[in-house]
């Protein structure tokens, strides 16, 4: 844990933000992580520079020195470097915290002396040593940046790049910075201990009732997802799916398995845990191919998992293998997609879209987005869905059960098996325009959104779905699907990538859905027309409205039986983003979400309902417990489970939520 001693150092947000700097040397190791903070009031520095200076060099004190050259004019007048003294164990070093005072005659809004970088704060360092920089926040040292050696030849490091001194500098004001920390990034896993002891005490005693946690080390870095895909739903990024980063499967003896791909390496992790979430085994397999796409397990523990890579126009190599492994890592045996332009014409496999992997009933599933080699006939690279059925015996595929094409462009993908038949369901944008949920006997639209045109033309080229796919789940009465969208259904209501918030609904879909007849308007069929009686839920039936598609074909619309279970209004505050369904027992469903504004994270949430809409526990807010954009959340002993990675001490993060509406009781099965 990180304390602070001294009464007069206040690491808080307030008028000023302060910044200390400071580098730790000579360590060995330590028997405690705790920081202690002591003010040196005899070290304080205090340098004023008045009218023009000219390249003036000052060393300030054996730590420090600093680089002047500007005029007082439109430059900083000055600034102040405060001393401590920094305790960790039996060791001791110096930080200092600098406060910069800009001219009244400096000009606002300008990023003053940036572009010639007229005042330059050097700290001396070792050579032939690395060093990272952490900035220091809520109690934790964040990293910022390392430095190699070849970076500090000069045995300086060039504090100002890091701190940027000269920022949000404007007449009279007084600027202070995050604190910053410098250590050789070979100590860096004492900060890490530090900080994730900090953050595990802080999160037990303010984590929501029904919620536990627990972090395991691994060996590699996982996927963060508080550091990744940091975009909101006003980004053009928002529109599609993402590659599976970290894929759960629940084991036959009640603890699951974790794959998951090092961003570091070409390495998939394979991270076994038992009943009580401990771990038993890790396997890491060497990837055939960069891109990992999914995996799955059969019930004697082989792993089924897909690898990708992406080929240049015109080369027709296999690019997608999907490769069967024994419990113990020894390769059993491998599928090559067959690659052609006839028929699964793949250039860029998992392309603007996800991937999905799944065993059942003795086969082996893959439902994964791509884009084609140029078209003969428009010399364009289209994007649509495959899916391919692989024995998983022979290790040969079924072509009976695979298609070429499911939908286009897909850009999301969701695969499961209803113990008769692999269904899958697709964020298609325009062949057909809806989520397309299909199984062998045939597709159809169950969810459709509304369409720009191309100015003054009759027809259009609306790549944006308004929408994302949330899940995919089968109850005794049906398929319930969950996914965000907005809600009005009006093709002036366009334009943007957020044009209004997006909100959380629910669909249940009759389990005969492919028997239902396409419907017809003006002497054709319009797939985009739902049809009422695949639609078991009783929700919101929109008016009709229609479209006209790129070749000017006029193409009607509607929604049937849509549940909304969120009713967000501001699109610039609340948003419903990276929606997760969690089927936790007979007629119970458990929505997960973020909450962003158009383009920051603000919280997770959760809520709890049966498959026809009806609120069993109402929106609850979790904090800030991320979910992966990805990957697909789990029931595990009638909870909802997921894990996310943390870079910063090699970690994987399980998280697990119950539904409950009693006071907590001490039976949880994490023992912090």
């Amino acid at each position: 844990m990180i304390q602070i001693q001294s009464p007069s150092i206040r690491f808080a947000f307030s008028s000023f933000l302060l910044c200390t700097v400071i580098v730790f040397s000579g360590f060995q190791s330590l028997e405690s992580t705790e920081i202690q903070v002591n003010e040196d009031s005899t070290g304080k520095i205090k340098k004023e520079y008045l009218g023009y200076v000219a390249d003036k060099e000052e060393i300030l004190n054996e730590d420090l020195s600093v680089f002047v050259s500007y005029s007082e004019e439109y430059r900083p007048a000055g600034f102040e470097l405060d001393k401590f003294v920094f305790k960790i164990s039996s060791l001791e070093s110096t930080g200092y915290r600098p406060k910069v005072f800009f001219s009244k005659n400096a000009k606002d809004g300008i990023e003053n002396y940036q572009a010639n970088e007229s005042l330059k704060l050097f700290y001396n360092v070792q050579k032939n040593t690395a060093y990272r920089v952490y900035v220091y926040e809520n109690n934790l040292l964040k990293f910022l940046k390392e430095y190699s050696p070849s970076e500090l030849k000069s045995g300086k490091l060039n504090l100002h790049k890091s701190i940027n001194l000269y920022h949000n500098g404007s007449a009279g004001k007084v600027v202070d910075h995050p604190t910053f920390l410098v250590v050789p990034s070979k100590y860096s896993e004492i900060i890490q201990t530090a900080n994730q002891k900090d953050e595990i005490e802080s999160e037990n005693q303010s984590k929501p009732e029904g919620l536990d946690f627990k972090y395991i080390p691994v060996n590699g870095s996982p996927y963060d997802a508080s550091k990744e895909d940091q975009f909101g739903p006003s980004s053009h990024s928002s529109m599609y799916g993402t590659r599976p980063q970290i894929v759960l499967h629940k084991n036959p003896d009640g603890g699951i398995c974790i794959a998951w791909k090092d961003s570091e390496k070409e390495n998939l992790h394979l991270t076994e845990l038992n009943s009580s979430l401990e771990i038993k085994n890790e396997l890491s397999i060497k990837m055939k191919f960069p891109l990992f796409g999914g995996y799955s397990k059969d019930d004697s523990g082989n792993y089924y998992i897909v690898f990708a890579r992406e080929n240049r126009d015109g080369d027709f190599r296999a690019n997608i293998s999907l490769m069967k492994y024994s419990p113990t890592g020894k390769q059993l045996g491998n599928f090559d997609l067959p690659i052609d332009r006839e028929n699964f014409d793949v250039m860029s496999p998992i392309s603007a879209a996800s991937s999905r992997v799944l065993f059942a009933d003795g086969k082996v599933a893959v439902h994964m987005g791509k884009t084609q080699h140029k078209n003969k006939s428009d010399g364009l690279n289209h994007q649509s869905a495959i899916f391919f059925v692989v024995d998983s015996n022979t290790m040969k595929m079924d072509t009976d059960l695979s298609t070429k094409w499911v939908a286009s462009h897909s850009f999301d993908q969701r695969l499961l098996f209803d113990g008769k038949d692999f269904v899958t369901l697709d964020l298609a944008d325009n062949f057909p325009r809806g989520f397309s949920l299909r199984k062998p006997s045939g597709s159809r639209v169950i969810f459709t959104y509304k369409t720009q045109h191309i100015k003054g033309e009759n027809r259009s080229n609306d790549n944006n779905t308004y929408s994302e796919l949330g899940g995919l789940a089968n109850d005794e009465s049906g398929y319930l699907v969950l996914g965000s969208s907005e809600k009005s259904f009006d093709n002036k209501v366009t334009g943007k990538y957020l044009n209004e918030s997006r909100n959380l609904f629910m669909l249940l879909v009759d389990y005969d859905f492919p028997s239902k007849e396409v419907l017809s308007k003006d002497g054709k069929r319009h797939s985009n027309l739902v049809n009422p009686e695949i639609i078991i839920s009783e929700g919101e039936n929109s008016k009709e409205i229609f479209f006209y598609d790129y070749g000017g074909g006029k193409n009607y619309q509607q929604r049937v039986g849509v549940v909304w279970l969120t009713d967000y209004s501001d699109s610039s505050k609340e948003n419903v983003a990276r929606p997760k369904l969690v089927k936790l027992g007979m007629n119970k469903f458990m929505a997960l979400w973020e909450k962003w504004s158009a383009n920051s994270y603000e919280g997770t949430y959760y809520t709890v309902f049966n498959s026809h809409g009806d609120i069993i526990k109402k929106k609850s807010h979790l904090g800030n417990y991320r979910i992966n954009r990805g990957d697909e959340i789990i029931e595990w002993n009638g909870k909802a489970l997921w894990v996310t990675g943390k870079k910063d001490y090699k970690s994987l993060k399980i998280i697990t939520l119950e539904d409950t509406k009693v006071k907590k009781t001490e039976r949880g099965f994490f023992n912090w």
